[in-house]
């Protein structure tokens, strides 16, 4: 009779304390947020993703009834920031707007990180993925993926690309091009986007790689063309533009998404509370308005989707730099 009525007391212990959690949970995500919130970007002013990390966090303060206060923190390949955030307490006042660049390619470029970023910080949700597009220069004697790929592979060695350096995302993903089409290409590396552009002008070089938003406008002056599209599909906002996959299927783009992360230990509450507040940010007048001049397509998935694409983030950038021979330094 001893040994049950413990057991029932013991039942009763545990019921008591998962009440207990539940109340805690619940009354923690109604009184969240109760003070303003940072949202880190490790980057310098000026870009199109910390422009729209700003948007974002406004229009997200907005509807929580905190402002979101952006602070750059840039540095070490975005390292700083994500530091930043990594070691902040995990209650969602220290938050992270990110970008592969930062917190994905870090790991194959350096041997010593501050942090691990596939163990110290916490997907929350993607907010927006860059179109992206791969340029030629206008007298190069190709129209198609296809005739792209038979003019180089008649002519290896012969064809080059530009991209803003060694380790970066249009370094990668031209290794991949290059690998899915069996390419023989050869990588021209640049201070930055401007320069490679201005030898695609010139024909020093045949193509790089660019977000559409920065290619439509050069393709309407006539200083490039667009050749295709390194999305998985086509993209609404220009649907005449075909995709690279559909000539090459094997081909698959790193990612380039604008993303919120958090902390490990964030309690589930606060993280379902900010997913939701930044899908519905993307559905705000101003956030639309934005995309679509931009160019850019709104994503808003969950945390547990973007756990998912998070970890093939590493996978697809890990594959590249194998390919590129980058060894972390």
């Amino acid at each position: 009779m001893r040994h049950s009525k413990s057991g029932a007391t013991r039942l009763t212990q545990i019921a008591n304390t998962m009440l207990a959690l539940m109340f805690c949970a619940c009354a923690y995500s109604q009184e969240y947020p109760a003070k303003p919130i940072r949202l880190i970007l490790p980057t310098i002013p000026g870009s199109a993703f910390e422009l729209f990390g700003r948007l974002i966090g406004t229009k997200m303060g907005e509807a929580m009834g905190q402002p979101i206060v952006a602070e750059n923190r840039a540095g070490a390949n975005g390292m700083i920031g994500a530091e930043v955030v990594a070691r902040a307490a995990p209650d969602g006042y220290t938050l992270l707007w990110a970008t592969p660049s930062q917190v994905v390619t870090s790991v194959y470029l350096s041997k010593s990180l501050p942090i691990d970023p596939t163990k110290d910080l916490l997907p929350i949700s993607i907010a927006a993925e860059p179109v992206t597009a791969l340029l030629l220069y206008p007298k190069v004697p190709v129209s198609t993926v296809k005739e792209f790929v038979d003019f180089a592979k008649k002519n290896p060695g012969k064809w080059s690309y530009g991209t803003p350096g060694i380790g970066s995302f249009f370094h990668f993903t031209g290794e991949l091009i290059k690998q899915s089409a069996g390419l023989d290409i050869v990588h021209v590396p640049y201070k930055g986007p401007p320069q490679a552009l201005n030898d695609v002008f010139a024909g020093r070089i045949e193509m790089t790689i660019v977000t559409l938003g920065t290619a439509r406008p050069l393709e309407k002056a006539g200083k490039i063309k667009v050749l295709a599209l390194l999305e998985p599909k086509r993209y609404a906002g220009a649907p005449d533009l075909p995709t690279f996959t559909e000539t090459v299927p094997s081909f698959e783009k790193p990612a380039s998404w604008y993303a919120l992360f958090g902390q490990p230990a964030l309690p589930r509450p606060i993280v379902t509370r900010l997913y939701r507040e930044l899908a519905a940010s993307l559905k705000t007048p101003e956030a639309r308005a934005w995309l679509e001049t931009n160019l850019h397509t709104g994503v808003g998935n969950t945390p547990e989707e973007f756990a998912v694409i998070y970890k093939q983030s590493f996978e697809v950038f890990g594959r590249a730099a194998k390919l590129a021979g980058i060894q972390p330094e």
